[in-house]
């Protein structure tokens, strides 16, 4: 729990809380009494919190997430704030947020991250090429206007460029 944040390792994490509880479930097949103790009671409730927990944090790993939605956990989870961008924040800060308690709306920022990244990418795409892009003009009948020339593959980039447009527009 004193992992620094960009130190976890969410797959290990969640392999380490299998192995573990599938021991204590055997322990617990091997002598039916310890069941009822209190102690095995919380440790399998930790665990299973654990294996809940882990995909959420796997989640808030994700390149996906910017400021923004660290503020909007911090919202969700009634605390100031959320900086994994510091150097000191450990997934031991990260599990004081109690993010069980919140697994939904946590899961709906995570996918709304996702798709703003998938937005940002493929706007940067469509950017990158039309910056590039140099047209041809030509003189407008017998007047100094001038048009473009695009060529057939230039007007068909540019009906895929607004498909896609317009479907980033409907997400």
């Amino acid at each position: 729990k004193k992992i620094l944040w960009k130190d976890v390792n969410t797959n290990d994490l969640e392999d380490q809380n299998k192995r573990l509880r599938k021991k204590l479930r055997e322990k617990g097949g091997a002598y039916p009494a310890i069941k009822g103790w209190e102690v095995y009671k919380h440790v399998d409730k930790s665990m299973a919190n654990m294996a809940m927990v882990l995909p959420l944090i796997f989640d808030l790993h994700s390149d996906s997430i910017r400021p923004r939605h660290w503020k909007q956990l911090a919202g969700v989870c009634n605390v100031n704030t959320v900086d994994p961008s510091e150097s000191k924040f450990t997934l031991q800060d990260m599990l004081r947020l109690n993010l069980d308690r919140h697994k939904d709306k946590i899961e709906e920022i995570v996918e709304a991250a996702m798709k703003e990244l998938k937005i940002e990418k493929k706007l940067a795409e469509i950017e990158t090429f039309w910056t590039a892009m140099e047209l041809t003009y030509s003189p407008h009948k017998n007047t100094e206007m001038h048009v473009p020339q695009p060529s057939e593959e230039l007007l068909e980039t540019m009906e895929a460029h607004q498909m896609e447009l317009q479907s980033i527009y409907g997400m």
